[in-house]
């Protein structure tokens, strides 16, 4: 059975990818969902071509707003992962990807965790010895930031795939989180392979309501319908119950909007109002980046139909 394909910084895959040329292995996150993923390494700093080992970089917000990575020799290395990031993600979208677990503060990888500065390196106070590790703005005498922000490859990630189940390596060190994140792949990945068959079966619908309505909206082809589907799908063993509906649908493809009301009052008035309720509905949940649950509202839309059916043969 195939896997969710999940992105990962590849240092955590234990790839000597670094800028010192070491690892960082999550030895113990990677035994955890192995058996459940197949991983995609990346690493947008070597891919990227900057090397390994190579000088290391920080973020730092310019002038004009955007944010840059930056070596303490004043390299700016902005362009290179733009270009990388540009080229790679169409890719990811394309071949199919389902999550992410990506390096803590990492001036790439980082979800939210990046240390951010301002200006370039030197142009802040001198700080406290550099600890072992640091990046560009430590080894240059830069005194801790106070922001944070997404690495440039992860924010990019975010703007392209928004829905995308992204998380940080030490996040998922939590088992409560791990498999609140592993769940979220899952479903991303159901869907991704469900959606072929969906798109087949509504171009099928489509196309069968498009040929409905050409024959329909016909004249000479309309002569040769029967009037009532009931009465057609039971051969005559049921008669037409007069609800109007398919009477509505023929004047509402000839034009006539006040004749179809007329003729099935509720299907006509009831079921157009569901329509703006639902987008009004799918955006709210969107806003607020919680799943849509249009089976809900399929099921709220044939009840409404029926609803309506029945009463207007009762009244």
């Amino acid at each position: 059975m195939e896997k969710p394909r999940v992105g990962i910084s590849a240092c955590l895959l234990g790839q000597n990818t670094r800028y010192d040329g070491r690892s960082k292995g999550a030895p113990e996150l990677v035994a955890a969902l192995t058996a459940d993923v197949e991983w995609v390494p990346l690493c947008p700093e070597t891919d990227a071509g900057l090397g390994v080992p190579r000088p290391p970089m920080d973020l730092y917000r310019q002038a004009d707003g955007h944010i840059a990575a930056i070596t303490p020799e004043g390299h700016d290395c902005t362009p290179q992962l733009d270009a990388w990031i540009a080229a790679t993600i169409p890719t990811l979208r394309r071949n199919g990807l389902d999550g992410v677990v990506l390096k803590a503060r990492s001036p790439s990888c980082a979800i939210g965790s990046a240390p951010l500065h301002e200006g370039g390196p030197g142009l802040v106070g001198h700080s406290s010895p550099v600890p072992q590790g640091a990046g560009a703005a430590a080894l240059a005498g830069e005194t801790a930031p106070t922001l944070f922000c997404d690495g440039l490859f992860a924010a990019a990630l975010k703007r392209a795939m928004p829905k995308l189940p992204m998380a940080e390596d030490e996040d998922l060190r939590d088992v409560a989180q791990r498999e609140q994140f592993l769940s979220r792949v899952r479903f991303r990945h159901h869907l991704r392979r469900e959606r072929p068959k969906r798109l087949v079966i509504l171009a099928f619908l489509l196309a069968l309501l498009l040929a409905l309505a050409f024959v329909l909206s016909n004249s000479t082809l309309s002569r040769h319908l029967l009037l009532c589907p009931v009465y057609y799908l039971s051969h005559g063993r049921m008669t037409c119950p007069g609800c109007g509906f398919t009477r509505g649908w023929q004047a509402l493809l000839a034009g006539d909007w006040r004749g179809a009301a007329a003729y099935h009052p509720f299907a006509f008035r009831i079921l157009p109002l569901l329509v703006p309720v639902a987008a009004g509905h799918a955006l709210l949940c969107r806003w607020q980046r919680r799943r849509w649950p249009w089976s809900a509202w399929l099921w709220t839309a044939l009840g409404a139909w029926l609803a309506s059916w029945l009463l207007t043969l009762l009244l």
